[in-house]
């Protein structure tokens, strides 16, 4: 039983994920991740860096297809000479209420189980 529960979870994850990658331009998801990130500054976690390392990873993938690995240590070609650019917004009420409404609803569920 608790294998399947692990098993749903995973599944509802990849499908969020699956969902937020087909709706959602690049350059915002990763911006989100940033703001959302926050807190991991306390920790001594560059978030700039984070959020442009995994742009510069997604870009990549979005770019590529089937290199091998080794390829792209030799290959010059693989690399884009663009600037990548992150735009970072301001958060509106309607995302502290989601979030808000999200870490709430995680604290009942580790509280009730």
């Amino acid at each position: 039983m608790l294998a399947a529960q692990h098993i749903l979870g995973l599944l509802a994850l990849l499908a969020s994920l699956a969902l937020l990658l087909e709706r959602m331009q690049l350059a915002r998801l990763v911006a989100g991740l940033h703001s959302v990130s926050r807190p991991l500054s306390l920790l001594g976690i560059d978030r700039g860096r984070a959020a442009l390392r995994l742009m510069l990873v997604l870009e990549g993938l979005e770019r590529r297809e089937r290199l091998r690995w080794r390829d792209l240590l030799v290959s010059q070609e693989a690399y884009s000479t663009e600037p990548v650019r992150i735009q970072l917004e301001r958060w509106r009420v309607a995302d502290w209420l989601l979030l808000s409404v999200f870490l709430v609803g995680m604290v009942m569920i580790v509280v009730h189980q």
